[in-house]
């Protein structure tokens, strides 16, 4: 993992768990569920900041430790 992982590229995938809120430039027009909320686009935000802690907290609770 740790060869593996490069922190550079962590917005390429952090972009889709933002959500769609305030993330126009790949959702402009929201995103339309089809056969679900009357077929209006909808807007949902993504993670929390709070979350991005749950898996070190996790860690250090379980007490595994890395480089």
């Amino acid at each position: 993992m740790w060869r593996e992982s490069n922190p550079s590229k962590y917005l390429d995938f952090r972009t889709f768990i933002m959500g769609i809120t305030g993330n126009v430039e790949i959702f402009p027009n929201g995103v339309v569920y089809e056969n679900c909320f009357n077929n209006e686009p909808q807007y949902y935000r993504g993670e929390t900041g709070a979350q991005d802690s749950i898996i070190p907290a996790m860690d250090c609770a379980l007490g595994l430790e890395y480089p």
